[in-house]
């Protein structure tokens, strides 16, 4: 394609077009530039803080994030006006796309980070219940 062709068509393609094309290709500077923003500038993308915080709470489910990113997503959410229900809502609403071993693996991760020891729960004469223990 002619540089003057592949320039226009480039020129006229909308920022989210751009974008994936970007990522598409592994732009290594568009890319960093990504990891390297900030919480304000991320907000010119997605305005809304809870939002954000939320979305950030289904990535670390899905990729399984350490207990110290899911405290941090937590106390996000929580200041930017989320509820432990949405933050739960958030884990169970992924259920289906990420699978019941994330699913499982995120639930004390997350229950950790909003204060509810899940150990401390159960009746220590019963035991949890299990699909794989059959009485």
């Amino acid at each position: 394609m002619r540089s003057e062709a592949r320039d226009a068509l480039i020129g006229a393609m909308t920022d989210h077009a751009r974008t994936l094309r970007r990522l598409a290709v592994n732009d290594d500077r568009f890319v960093a530039t990504l990891l390297a923003q900030s919480d304000g500038e991320i907000a010119g993308v997605c305005a809304d803080p809870q939002l954000r915080a939320l979305l950030r709470l289904a990535a670390l489910i899905a990729d399984e994030g350490t207990p110290a990113s899911y405290q941090s997503a937590v106390n996000s959410a929580l200041a930017a006006g989320a509820t432990i229900e949405d933050l739960v809502g958030v884990l169970t609403a992924v259920a289906a796309t990420v699978g019941s071993t994330r699913v499982v693996a995120a639930a004390p991760r997350l229950a950790g980070a909003v204060g509810f020891e899940v150990d401390t729960a159960f009746d220590p004469d019963e035991p949890p219940t299990s699909a794989a223990v059959r009485t």
